[in-house]
C-alpha cells in the first residue's frame, strides 16, 4: 500500500530534501510504522508505552511522523 501526492509547488521536506512543482511524491505508511530509524530497534512490537511519559500521559509527538490522515491533527478538524 503506498499514497501519492503531485506537488503543488516548489517546495523543501523538514530534513531538506527539495521538491519542485509537479514531482510526484510516494510514501508507504506499512512500511513508515516499522521503520527502526523512526521507533527503535523494536518498532515491529507493539509497545504502548512509546505514547505515554513517565506521569502516565500522552506523549505529544510531530504530527507529521503519524501519517494516518495525512495532515497535521489540527488541520483534520476543519
Amino acid at each position: 500500500m503506498q499514497d501519492s501526492k503531485v506537488c503543488l509547488s516548489d517546495d523543501t521536506f523538514p530534513d531538506g530534501f527539495k521538491v519542485r512543482k509537479g514531482d510526484a511524491v510516494a510514501y508507504q505508511p506499512w512500511a513508515m510504522g516499522r521503520m527502526t530509524s523512526l521507533w527503535g530497534d523494536d518498532a515491529e512490537d507493539f509497545r504502548p508505552e512509546r505514547w505515554i511519559d513517565e506521569n502516565c500521559c500522552f506523549r505529544q509527538e510531530s504530527p507529521f511522523k503519524f501519517t494516518a490522515f495525512q495532515v497535521p491533527q489540527s488541520l483534520t478538524i476543519l
